[in-house]
């Protein structure tokens, strides 16, 4: 899954993000918010390609309790990077979310 770089291959990531969430019992979501993390520290950039699909995985996991506290964070951290340093790409992917939906994230990242 990883480059030499260390980095996850981008094809690889668009994939495991399109397959989220993967069981009804959300255990992988504390590797996921691990994956989030080492992102958001090592290669923020590499997030704008994959923007639509985090925003979809954003509104679908912060509205559920069971999902860890720390995978919520981190992917808001991403997510904050993307909407400040990527504006175009934010929107676009806010866009292919369903109104409710993309209001919620919206307010959730303090943008409205």
């Amino acid at each position: 899954m990883a480059s030499p770089t260390r980095k996850p291959e981008p094809q690889v990531l668009a994939a495991l993000l399109h397959a989220l969430p993967l069981k009804e019992d959300l255990e992988e979501w504390v590797t996921i918010g691990h994956l989030f993390s080492f992102l958001y520290q090592s290669s923020p950039d590499q997030v704008v390609h994959v923007a639509p699909e985090l925003l979809r995985i954003c509104s679908l996991i912060q509205a559920d309790d069971r999902t860890p506290p720390d995978t919520k964070g981190a992917l808001l951290l991403l997510l904050t990077f993307l909407a400040k340093q990527h504006t175009d790409s934010f929107h676009s992917a806010l866009g292919s979310l369903p109104g409710d939906k993309a209001q919620e994230l919206q307010a959730i990242l303090g943008l409205t």
